[in-house]
């Protein structure tokens, strides 16, 4: 294991959660903190509405703020403003109906609402929610590509581009819903997991400059996020249906490889020589070396754990 300085958050949905994964000379060290304690922490925040469930769906961070975190909480439908280092919230927003993913761009907060086919806009400052704009259906997926915003709207079999200078839209049909994005320079790898009757997921690679699809891949069952290693020229997506990491490579012919990690490996992102896991199934982080393609451990975290963040 090579060592980093570095750590990995994870988002337990169902725990109400944020473990934390450090790395040093003895091994990983996991310890998890309550969001409803990181509640507490903080006397002075006021006017919050108590929930059983809170959600957490994902996790983002600011370079500006080295020690800030912002989380998206799908059962109760608002964001957090999180301290991680001193484990307390700091701000609150409520936003629309059952949050999944947000982006910032300069001063502002950009939530993807599924249940209420918005886009809530949050002044990062103040934390005050500024206006909700109209997307597609049941928008999940946001990435942001200079001052453009996409959103996948995953059941609109389309999605929308916001310009955030002016806020007008264009929205871009899509032969298949989408659900999850990934930019890597001028190409958007779009996700287009199984629904509406379909057997198998999609991958599609649109490119931003040409505006228009460069190609498609069909791969069995349910895929659910994916990263793009440039050192190797491939893509890593775990399927959540069969437990297998796939290792994919395009060419002239397209070239799929199979690791089987089991559980139901959801979201994953990539420090180094490792590729980092989340398990629903297991409630454990799954670490799988690329270079020698082999699974170095499992980590054990709180209930359904989501989405990952490296800070």
């Amino acid at each position: 294991m090579i060592l980093d300085t570095r750590k990995l958050l994870v988002a337990n949905t169902a725990g109400d959660s944020i473990s934390i994964i450090s790395f040093d000379e003895d091994g990983y060290h996991v310890k998890t903190k309550s969001i409803f304690q990181m509640l507490k922490n903080n006397k002075c925040l006021k006017g919050i509405d108590r929930v059983e469930k809170i959600g957490i769906h994902q996790l983002y961070n600011d370079e500006e703020e080295t020690d800030i975190i912002y989380t998206v909480n799908s059962y109760d439908n608002s964001i957090f403003k999180i301290n991680i280092k001193k484990y307390i919230i700091e701000a609150y927003a409520y936003v629309g109906k059952f949050p999944t993913h947000l982006a910032i761009f300069k001063d502002r907060i950009f939530i993807a609402n599924s249940d209420s086919n918005s886009v809530s806009v949050v002044d990062k400052k103040t934390f005050e929610l500024i206006e909700n704009i109209s997307v597609g259906e049941k928008p999940h997926g946001l990435i942001l590509d200079n001052n453009n915003l996409y959103v996948a709207n995953s059941n609109g079999y389309s999605m929308d581009i916001i310009n955030l200078d002016d806020y007008t839209i264009k929205r871009k049909s899509l032969p298949y819903n989408p659900l999850h994005f990934y930019m890597y320079k001028d190409k958007l790898y779009i996700i287009a997991a199984m629904s509406n009757g379909m057997l198998n997921s999609y991958m599609i690679i649109y490119s931003t400059v040409e505006n228009r699809i460069l190609k498609k891949l069909s791969i069995n069952n349910m895929i659910y996020n994916i990263i793009y290693k440039a050192d190797i020229n491939c893509i890593y997506t775990p399927n959540v249906s069969d437990g297998y990491l796939y290792k994919i490579e395009f060419g002239e012919v397209d070239y799929i490889k199979k690791y089987y990690i089991g559980g139901m490996p959801c979201n994953l992102v990539d420090m180094g020589e490792c590729i980092y896991i989340s398990d629903v199934l297991n409630n454990q982080i799954i670490v799988f070396n690329y270079k020698n393609e082999t699974m170095e451990t499992k980590l054990s975290v709180d209930k359904e754990p989501n989405g990952l963040l490296i800070i």
